[in-house]
């Protein structure tokens, strides 16, 4: 008779359990589709490096699950609260008529299942179908074809997914019937009768408390943005707490001067229904001070999130494609031990030869050159457009390389590029880092001059030209000066290179030809260790090889792990965040039909009905996103400070995706919030 009971409260309740149903839908496939991607990348045609990052890639999502988890479980927790609170009035009628505590704890433990069942079984469907679609972004991110693919259903997913559900619903059963034995039927008859008092908070102490608030939140906007690459984690840990507590203080302090503002507004205040929809705003505000702040913070974090993660992922795969258009890289360098002490430049070629060995054996292309250093460097003439001072000020150029320019022509032609034109006794800055191109395009504005191994050089252009000469994954050539041939004493030389193209394209035969360039790099060190600890090298120097493909597997490594995690929270933030506005919203409007019913018997009309409950969500709903975004006006500023040294330069793509997101999930709960609040207070009203 329980069981029947309880699929008849379902059935006649289904509009009642929409949200949470949806929620927990939402929760279970987004929950399996992040737990399939390693699946779905083990579908795929991925190399031995793909296949590593994949792995690499599951286990963190694996980790992070935990805490999606726990997420969902404390948003489970708050959904089945405002469920039994929806019926209070119908577990009071089953109290009247006999049955006991146990009774209607079973009834309630056979509906959780019910739905729980249910929604379960619909979100993993909902995840497999959905996962299917995340097979192209997983194509994308590793570089793979989607020529192989087939449909893939994740074993390990659906048992993480049945595992932790089953976990979090034993919680919620016990939560509840914990509640039912508390019930009492004195508080379950008057508990449609109770109104929520609306307390005006000392105004003084409100504003008081504002300025601290609002001091708080300054002095974390002004901390995170003023030096952010200078910021320890324990320092920015103790930043996010100051901004947390000032997030506080704000609704706090707002939900005491909200509608005192209003009301002193009285063309506002009294026209139309506003003096009662400005109160209900004010009941909803006072009564989740916390909720809010902890929904704004997760605003916040999904915002900075997900726009910094698509804009890294972008910006790191342009700039791979762009900055790596070549297949080798090898560097031989001096290690300078005191500021004092020259050390000698050693030719890569020649140092591999020593050793039986040939650099550019398996390259059917490659260009062989050394950069140059003058400690004596100096910019003479122009202005910093930053402080007005000669460039010299900035000091000279001991670090910045200097390259010929017949080198650097026959590295674009290697590159596929344009040739860099120069005129006698003229240099060019080629730089592609972001701030670094500000620095030289203000000293060249003016035009400015370039001593050099005691010859002084005119800047061809007023500008620095975007360029690079090393193998990358970002832009961060910070500046290379480019002058004619005859300018360089060869006793400056410094770092010999070589960066070619492979002989063959084959997949397979390329793994096999790194591995070879990293056996014989490993053993020419290994010679040069051993001749410098027997006192035979001069000089300090250490080897580095650069390939393409290792740098498309870091990059696929960092920009997979940003795009999936920061997606992964970031969604169940927003779901998590909607869905207890959503809730809390409905509550009230269980609480306020006596409100509504009064309005009707003194002539309030529909639209006006719907015209408040439209306002009274709309703020509900704005007032922790607007705070969000102004956090994450200044969070952006000091995520940019990061991003621009993977060499990304704008964020607002990624950003209007992240709205976008924003607006589909958000906006979406509050659609479904409004016409559940309308559905609420009809039928409350039909039936009183």
């Amino acid at each position: 008779m329980l069981a029947r009971l309880s699929l008849a409260n379902i059935r006649r309740s289904l509009r009642d359990y929409a949200i949470y149903f949806c929620t927990l839908v939402i929760g279970v496939a987004v929950f399996y589709v992040f737990n399939a991607v390693s699946s779905q990348a083990a579908a795929l045609p991925l190399t031995a490096g793909g296949s590593h990052v994949a792995k690499v890639l599951g286990d963190a999502l694996a980790a992070i699950s935990l805490f999606v988890a726990a997420v969902l479980g404390l948003l489970i927790v708050y959904a089945s609260r405002f469920l039994m609170k929806r019926r209070n009035r119908e577990f009071a009628l089953y109290l009247l008529l006999g049955m006991s505590k146990r009774q209607v704890s079973t009834i309630l433990l056979v509906e959780t299942l019910i739905i729980g069942i249910g929604s379960l079984g619909v979100g993993l469907v909902v995840g497999v179908l959905l996962s299917q679609l995340m097979s192209g972004l997983v194509a994308s991110l590793f570089d793979a074809s989607m020529g192989a693919y087939r449909f893939t259903v994740s074993h390990d997913a659906i048992t993480k997914a049945v595992r932790n559900f089953a976990i979090m619903y034993a919680i919620v059963m016990l939560l509840n019937r914990r509640a039912v034995a508390r019930m009492k039927l004195i508080d379950l008859m008057q508990s449609e009768r109770r109104s929520e008092q609306v307390r005006l908070k000392n105004p003084v102490l409100c504003v008081v408390v504002f300025v601290i608030g609002v001091a708080l939140l300054a002095l974390a906007y002004i901390a995170v943005t003023l030096e952010p690459l200078a910021i320890t984690g324990a320092a920015l840990t103790i930043h996010i707490i100051i901004g947390i507590i000032g997030t506080f203080l704000v609704f706090w302090s707002v939900s005491g001067l909200f509608l005192r503002i209003v009301m002193s507004m009285r063309d506002v205040y009294y026209r139309d229904l506003n003096c009662f929809t400005f109160r209900q705003v004010s009941s909803k505000i006072n009564t989740v001070v916390f909720s809010m702040t902890v929904i704004c913070i997760m605003l916040f974090f999904t915002i900075c999130m997900l726009s910094s993660a698509f804009a890294l992922r972008n910006g790191m795969y342009a700039n791979f494609r762009d900055r790596c258009p070549a297949d080798f890289e090898v560097r031989h360098a001096p290690i300078a031990m005191g500021s004092e002490e020259h050390v000698a430049y050693d030719d890569v070629v020649e140092r591999y030869a020593r050793y039986g060995f040939d650099v550019r054996a398996p390259l059917a292309d490659c260009v062989h050159f050394h950069t140059y250093s003058d400690p004596s460097l100096s910019f003479v003439g122009g202005r910093s457009a930053a402080s007005g001072m000669a460039p010299e000020a900035y000091g000279s150029g001991g670090d910045t390389e200097i390259i010929r320019v017949s080198d650097y022509n026959a590295l674009r032609a290697l590159f596929g590029r344009e040739q860099l034109e120069l005129g006698e006794g003229e240099f060019a800055i080629i730089c592609d880092f972001d701030k670094g191109r500000a620095f030289y395009d203000r000293m060249l504005k003016d035009g400015s001059q370039l001593e050099v191994f005691g010859r002084t050089l005119s800047s061809r252009y007023r500008q620095s030209q975007d360029g690079f000469v090393d193998l990358s994954s970002m832009r961060s050539n910070a500046g290379i000066v480019v002058v004619p041939d005859d300018a360089v004493d060869e006793a400056g030389a410094s770092i010999d290179r070589v960066i070619g193209n492979y002989a063959v394209q084959d997949g397979g035969q390329r793994q096999g030809i790194e591995e070879q360039c990293r056996a014989e790099r490993d053993a020419v060190e290994g010679q040069m260790d051993a001749e410098a600890d027997a006192g035979t090298l001069q000089g300090s120097y250490f080897i580095r090889l650069i390939t393409k493909d290792q740098i498309v597997s870091e990059s696929i490594t960092s920009g997979a792990l940003m795009t999936f995690v920061c997606l992964y929270i970031g969604l169940v933030f927003l779901v998590a965040s909607g869905a207890i506005l959503a809730l809390r919203a409905l509550t009230d409007s269980v609480d306020s039909v006596s409100r509504y019913e009064t309005l009707r018997k003194i002539g309030v009309d529909d639209r006006d009905i719907d015209r408040s409950l439209l306002i009274q969500t709309g703020l509900f709903f704005l007032l922790p996103l607007l705070v969000a975004c102004v956090h994450a006006v200044f969070g952006m500023r000091f995520m940019m400070a990061f991003i621009t040294l993977v060499g990304v330069e704008s964020v607002f793509g990624s950003i209007a995706l992240t709205v976008l997101i924003i607006l589909l999930v958000y906006g979406g709960y509050f659609v479904a919030t409004l016409a559940g609040s309308k559905r609420i207070i009809e039928a409350g009203v039909r039936s009183a």
